[in-house]
């Protein structure tokens, strides 16, 4: 919350509900609030830097399957620890 945008919470994908309703416009409101604010720019920094491309996710991958494969196990399993998750970089 705050770092890269705003959380409305998980809401109801099947119904319209009326809680899920209220955190849409809480939301919005101190989405509102906050816009034009040094707080806002930081954030919309954060999440512009964010590097949520498939490069990193497809190493670990990688890693992965060369692990499952692997004779030097302990190799291929410093290779995946060494991807980091994308959204940790933030």
């Amino acid at each position: 919350e705050g770092v890269t945008g705003f959380h409305m919470g998980a809401l109801d994908p099947d119904a319209l509900v009326e809680e899920d309703v209220q955190a849409v416009a809480e939301t919005v409101a101190f989405a509102a609030q906050k816009y034009g604010t040094a707080a806002f720019e930081e954030m919309r920094d954060a999440c512009i830097k964010q590097d949520l491309s498939w490069s990193e996710p497809a190493r670990k991958w990688e890693a992965l399957v060369e692990e499952m494969k692997a004779v030097e196990v302990e190799e291929a399993v410093a290779k995946k620890e060494s991807v980091a998750t994308p959204v940790a970089k933030v």
